[in-house]
């Protein structure tokens, strides 16, 4: 599995053009010219550039913590001359294994999920690299470039970065991102917080990059505050920086008493600057978390849930934004058949997902799922439980997949289902589907969507046409008779 992380990598690192010539030089040089200064890297980074000249006998490729490093490490060095190239090779992705720049392969290490032993793993923030070329008569220049080692996340499970001083935590939920995966860095300032006149500021600066990603379910950022007697906690708040406006603008902020944790919610990173700080203003206060409603149990002991659609949507909503399905209430022209739910594809190539509850079951107790459908032919979507921390798939009308490491796996396909846009019944037993591969038979979330795996930890999302939509009505969950 190394080669489809390493890939991974080179996507991140090597997305920039090197923009340089060919032409001799008698002069002795060096530079880095992948990866571009100020990108996110982690894993095995190929380093490129050029170390040749006059008189050249030896170059060294290192890397230091920070800005100004008081230490360096020693990543390669080569007695040969690195001559100055236009471009980097074209890469086949399929086939690719890891490919080490001229000057040297650098290991971040890439502990996120295992795809080889670990020897090395920087903590996220900011590294310089630093490449020197040294000549005749003691001679030596280098080449300095300053990067930040990020963590990578994936769709498939999500993910936390730690900033160096525990006092800063990114979190980000599963399948809360557009892609299968992205590169993300949080790291304190070296610069001090400065107090402004209408913002004392507590600890730190932080930011979070890279600059305008988006997320499609919220992602948290928390703060960890040692308690101060003369503060009081209740009016401390998490701040960001409005470049527009050119000041410090209050966020919506939850604090936990017990662990003294702050924390706030996100749907994406700001496009220019993200950077965010504990705070005291005159004017703002912690907000208070809304109660999550939860649907009363039915009274009947072996009926779990019973969404007819008639008074509203239930427990069913989007789960992923605008690359999830639109959900709204259509009547029948079939006077007998009521309303029902109708799912709509919001966008192309999206995952069309939606959350069909997420009030835990047991499915031992309430194993029986029916339902009646309308669904066209082509249209692509599956049934998804979670148990535990693993999802588990029932295939309804999707293609058969190959679950690569991407925390889902099949344990049943519905059988008879007919995409003709007609309605039709459908009925399977969740706990026979879940004890066939011995699984924990508590189910806390349910869902439909269009997920695909094309390769090693990738999940990502479906391919169902714009506008495109399928009916679900009498959807049950209870217990056998």
């Amino acid at each position: 599995m190394k080669n489809l992380v390493s890939i991974f990598i080179i996507t991140a690192t090597l997305s920039w053009e090197i923009g340089t010539g060919f032409a001799a030089t008698k002069e002795l040089r060096c530079k880095i010219t992948v990866p571009a200064a100020y990108s996110i890297v982690r894993g095995d980074v190929p380093v490129y550039g050029f170390a040749e000249g006059e008189g050249f006998k030896e170059y060294k490729l290192e890397y230091g913590a920070g800005e100004n490093p008081a230490e360096w490490v020693l990543i390669n060095q080569g007695k040969e001359p690195q001559p100055e190239t236009g471009s980097i090779p074209r890469i086949n992705f399929n086939q690719v294994k890891t490919i080490p720049g001229n000057l040297g392969l650098w290991d971040t290490g890439l502990t996120e999920y295992k795809y080889k032993e670990q020897k090395v793993d920087l903590a996220p923030g900011v590294y310089t690299l630093r490449l020197t070329a040294s000549g005749e008569k003691d001679k030596i220049i280098e080449d300095r470039i300053i990067v930040e080692v990020g963590r990578v996340f994936l769709n498939a499970s999500g993910g936390k970065i730690e900033s160096t001083d525990k006092k800063s935590l990114f979190t980000l939920p599963e399948h809360a991102l557009y892609q299968a995966s992205e590169l993300i860095c949080l790291k304190p300032l070296e610069t001090a917080a400065k107090n402004s006149a209408d913002l004392k500021m507590i600890g730190k600066i932080y930011e979070l990059t890279p600059p305008g990603m988006k997320f499609t379910r919220d992602a948290s950022l928390s703060f960890f505050s040692d308690k101060e007697e003369a503060i009081d906690l209740k009016q401390i708040q998490i701040f960001t920086f409005d470049p527009e406006e050119g000041s410090w603008q209050g966020v919506d902020t939850y604090w936990d008493e017990q662990s003294n944790c702050f924390e706030t919610f996100l749907n994406g990173i700001p496009d220019k600057f993200a950077v965010y700080v504990l705070g005291i203003s005159q004017t703002n206060s912690n907000a208070q978390k809304e109660e999550i409603a939860v649907a009363p149990i039915p009274a009947d002991s072996k009926l779990f849930c019973q969404d007819s659609f008639e008074t509203g949507l239930g427990q069913w909503q989007n789960r992923n934004r605008e690359i999830g399905a639109a959900l709204s209430l259509e009547r029948s022209n079939d006077s007998e058949k009521g309303q029902s739910l109708k799912i709509t594809t919001q966008v192309k190539n999206g995952n069309n997902a939606c959350l069909v509850t997420n009030q835990a079951f047991d499915a031992g107790k309430y194993p029986l799922v029916s339902f009646d459908y309308k669904i066209p032919a082509g249209l692509k979507t599956n049934f998804q439980v979670k148990t535990g921390s693993t999802w588990h798939e029932i295939v309804f009308t999707d293609d058969e997949k190959t679950y690569w490491d991407i925390n889902m796996d099949k344990v049943g396909k519905i059988d008879g289902i007919i995409a003709d846009g007609q309605w039709h019944r459908a009925e399977f037993n969740l706990r026979e589907m879940l004890k066939s591969k011995n699984k924990d038979l508590l189910v806390t979330e349910m869902t439909m969507a269009d997920w695909d795996s094309t390769g090693f930890a990738k999940l990502e999302n479906g391919h169902n046409p714009i506008g495109v939509s399928y009916y679900i009505d009498n959807f049950t969950i209870k217990g056998e008779n």
